[in-house]
């Protein structure tokens, strides 16, 4: 069984008690991250989810994002992360293409959902946040739930998520990552970068992006080891975040670096632990 899913929820029990996510303030553990995605693979197999059908979710960096996908892909489903810079017009054409059966919405962008609603197919809407018209919350529904017992098991070559490209020349393509894909990039590279259990994962750049997403976030879960997530990218917060929960790792584009290294706060910040 290659489920990455069902190795991210393996870990958690092994790691309960470890910190999962630090997000605007708030830290939850690996017990609480689990039961969250089993919950909220419950909630979709209930919506009728089934193996190979895909779900997608359209929002900033967030916890949800993460427990959106582990659940997806618990159930044998396929996640598709959503830019959240595009136009209405560019989303249904995405959406469209890879057949999203279940869209999770942040509440601030289901106004650009809404605006192309009509011309899509999806089976159902939940949001991210806090109940909206046509979009109830997914975790006050996910709450109510049982969570899910087992995963379904996943072969090596079996989709895990469907990243699309920008479409610079044309309409953008989705490329198919396996299960494979994911487990031996981050085998390879936990290697390759001698990661411990003591690292902890700085999380700012966009989770949309193959980078933000799979550049250390997941082989983070995969170790049961702390997340530090930003919503938006910030210099000066990003910073903070480095000295407070002393961060051992980040990506980022190299501009991103630039604007930590114009800030007035640079000189000042311990980055010893990275």
């Amino acid at each position: 069984d290659m489920n990455l899913a069902a190795m991210i929820l393996r870990q958690a029990d092994l790691s309960r008690d470890r910190t999962a996510m630090v997000f605007e303030g708030e830290s939850y553990d690996y017990a609480e991250f689990a039961r969250r995605a089993r919950t909220r693979a419950a909630l979709f197999r209930d919506h009728g989810v089934c193996v190979g059908d895909r779900i997608g979710f359209l929002g900033f960096n967030q916890p949800a994002f993460l427990e959106t996908m582990v659940a997806a892909n618990a159930l044998g489903a396929v996640f598709v992360p959503l830019n959240f810079r595009l136009t209405g017009e560019e989303l249904a054409f995405i959406i469209g293409d890879a057949g999203i059966h279940t869209l999770v919405v942040e509440p601030e962008l289901a106004p650009i959902i809404d605006s192309v609603r009509e011309r899509l197919l999806c089976r159902a809407y939940f949001s991210s946040g806090e109940d909206g018209e046509g979009y109830p919350s997914l975790t006050s529904l996910a709450d109510q739930m049982a969570p899910l017992s087992e995963t379904v098991p996943a072969g090596v070559h079996d989709t895990l998520l469907i990243m699309y490209t920008s479409g610079t020349t044309g309409l953008p393509k989705g490329a198919m990552l396996t299960h494979g894909n994911f487990v031996w990039n981050n085998f390879n590279a936990s290697l390759a970068f001698g990661s411990t259990r003591d690292d902890v994962m700085m999380c700012t750049a966009p989770l949309f992006h193959i980078g933000g997403l799979n550049t250390g976030v997941v082989s983070s879960l995969q170790l049961g080891n702390p997340i530090v997530m930003t919503r938006h990218f910030d210099p000066g917060v990003t910073l903070e975040l480095i000295q407070k929960h002393r961060v051992t790792h980040m990506f980022g584009a190299p501009a991103m670096f630039l604007f930590m290294s114009q800030h007035p706060e640079f000189e000042a910040t311990d980055l010893s632990s990275i």
